[in-house]
């Protein structure tokens, strides 16, 4: 059954450093961003807000960014779809994905974005986010990165940065601009994506078509991390449960881990420990054999239990909020205890701002 925890403080305190970052990717019609259906993309040089194309202004990371719908005697553009790709990734490995868009202070302007991941052009209408969100859209919120960005009621990651708008907090690989004069870089989660078998992921970006100055969109480009890795064997009958998980290693943000495929109407326990490899001076992984448990093993250390009890079909799952928090490596692992005991692999997380 579902539950909802926060992390405790002392379990962070104790964990390896957080190391892993977000490795952004600016979006660059020479190297790396085409049109949907992959031929070259040629922004318009100047801010035409007619052309039913992107134009290319002087603003955010590497000097431009892609921008539709911003000129007030029109407010009826309709920019292509482009596809950014993401390369030099390992084939078959999964990765968070997430896009990038900015908006300004000073008004109550919505500024937005369709963005998704997918392995070919994707239906017109992909989903949409708003850099301010409110209740009633049919977009998603995204995130304020900036501690300071105007973003309405919805999730900020607060991040800090320097007198030039550089993010200082680690949550990026190298520096990256999230403060701009008025304006403030917003991030898109979208999601845990499969890189193909050139080492590949394909990022589709739309606008929000014929729609007025303040709905305007300004792309700036795409980032990756390498997503929480499982390790270890499982155990079980008739087949072992899985371990999952949704949500971003984001701190100020929720990730759930999940447990798929125990035995029905059980109890379960999920481990979240600070080593993979040593337990109370034993190495781990810990073999459960002689605890009548042939086959299964204990993969990371029980510093912190939460309790759960699988549903219907053998599943359970905690949220936990990573809130007042140090930045964080951290592995977990769930335990059912039904007629026997049976157990997933485990998985790391790397926590950061």
């Amino acid at each position: 059954m579902p539950r909802s925890l926060s992390l405790p403080l002392a379990l962070a305190l104790l964990a390896v450093p957080a190391t892993a970052q977000i490795t952004y990717v600016d979006a660059d019609p020479a190297t790396n961003t085409t049109l949907a259906d992959g031929s070259p993309f040629v922004p318009n040089p100047l801010n035409d807000g007619s052309d039913n194309n992107w134009s290319n202004r002087p603003f955010a990371n590497g000097g431009t960014i892609f921008s539709t719908n911003d000129v007030s005697v029109a407010g009826l553009e309709d920019g292509p779809m482009l596809r950014t790709t993401i390369g030099g990734l390992l084939p078959g490995f999964e990765y968070l994905v997430y896009s990038y868009c900015w908006n300004a202070s000073g008004s109550s302007d919505v500024w937005r974005l369709r963005s998704k991941v997918d392995t070919s052009q994707p239906a017109p209408d992909i989903q949409g986010y708003n850099t301010r969100h409110f209740p009633t859209s049919s977009f998603l919120p995204s995130t304020g990165l900036a501690f300071d960005a105007p973003i309405g009621p919805q999730q900020i990651l607060g991040l800090n940065y320097d007198a030039a708008g550089l993010e200082t907090d680690g949550h990026f690989t190298a520096p990256v601009l999230i403060q701009e004069g008025n304006r403030w870089m917003y991030e898109v989660p979208l999601g845990i994506h499969l890189a193909d078998g050139n080492g590949e992921i394909h990022v589709y970006v739309d606008d929000l078509a014929n729609t007025a100055t303040n709905n305007r969109t300004w792309y700036d480009g795409v980032g990756y991390e390498l997503a929480p890795q499982r390790f270890g064997n499982s155990c079980g009958t008739p087949t072992p449960p899985g371990i999952f998980f949704s949500g971003v290693p984001h701190l100020n943000a929720e990730m759930t881990l999940a447990m798929r495929g125990a035995q029905p109407n059980a109890a379960a326990v999920l481990v979240v420990g600070i080593s993979n490899t040593t337990w109370n001076g034993r190495r781990l992984p810990f073999d459960l054999t002689p605890f009548g448990a042939p086959g299964c093993q204990i993969n990371v250390s029980p510093d912190v239990t939460a309790g759960a009890t699988t549903d219907a079909n053998g599943d359970a799952s905690i949220t936990f909020l990573f809130s007042n928090v140090a930045p964080a490596t951290l592995y977990w692992q769930w335990l059912a205890l039904g007629t026997g005991i049976s157990a997933t692999q485990g998985i790391e997380t790397v926590i950061h701002r």
